[in-house]
């Protein structure tokens, strides 16, 4: 009987050891597209994170800076939301990783990498999003990635937001993606300090979710939706409005939220 215990045991074990060898995969896409000036987020994709007991990540990915310029990273709207993300950026090259006290599971977008396309970037040229590196863990689930590729399109039209000046007035400007699934990137302008409201409502003018509330600096501003209302529900797919509102300026854009 303890010789079949013991079999049994072992069995189990080469079951785990073998579920642990097995690799994650990891992508980051190859139709992502953005003009010159623009802000970008590039999402690292993931497969089923939920029995692999990942409570950490690194990653390293390289990037062509004549056409790209990392900024930050965010993971708004991810599978690892609530993790802190820290990030350590060179020409040409992102190092970002994360570590979290519970295991991340579920599958989806891990991170989101925010870059500006350069200004003097042409329609048509591209740059390879490339991993240099990526590790769970200390190695154990091993990664399978596949890398992405960034396309320029558009005209020198967009705003860069890498050099901030105050506007003569205040501005809301077109989301991006728009459609979007996951998270979108809204950006705004205010020509003085003055308190703002900034919302998500439905079609119907029913409150989403608040976003801002309150007093914000002249300038440009970046935040984000990630598609979700003030308690936190997935929002139903369909069309929204982003409205900002300020004591004497009052602007909306229609977005577009995609399932």
């Amino acid at each position: 009987m303890k010789k079949i215990i013991f079999l049994h045991f072992m069995y189990l074990m080469l079951g785990v050891v073998w579920v642990n060898a097995q690799s994650v995969s990891i992508n980051i896409p190859t139709d992502v597209t953005g003009e010159p000036g623009e802000m970008v987020l590039i999402p690292i994709n993931v497969a089923d994170l939920s029995n692999y007991n990942v409570i950490s990540y690194q990653i390293a990915v390289t990037y062509d800076s004549t056409i790209l310029s990392a900024d930050s990273v965010t993971t708004s709207g991810t599978i690892s939301e609530n993790l802190t993300v820290f990030s350590n950026i060179s020409s040409g090259r992102i190092v970002l990783g994360s570590f979290s006290p519970f295991p991340i599971s579920g599958s989806g977008t891990l991170v989101f990498i925010i870059f500006a396309v350069n200004s003097n970037a042409t329609s048509g040229q591209t740059s390879l999003l490339v991993f240099e590196n990526f590790l769970f863990n200390s190695g154990n689930p091993s990664a399978d990635s596949d890398n992405g590729l960034f396309t320029v399109v558009g005209a020198s039209s967009a705003i860069d937001l890498r050099h901030p000046v105050i506007p003569e007035k205040p501005a809301l400007f077109q989301n991006y993606p728009n459609p979007f699934n996951q998270t979108t990137v809204i950006m705004y302008e205010l020509n003085r300090t003055v308190p703002i409201q900034l919302g998500i409502f439905d079609i119907t003018g029913r409150l989403v979710r608040v976003l801002r509330n309150g007093v914000k600096a002249g300038g440009r501003h970046v935040l984000y939706w990630d598609g979700r209302d003030g308690l936190g529900r997935e929002a139903a797919s369909g069309i929204y409005i982003v409205r900002l509102k300020t004591d004497d300026f009052s602007t909306q854009r229609k977005i577009v939220l995609r399932r």
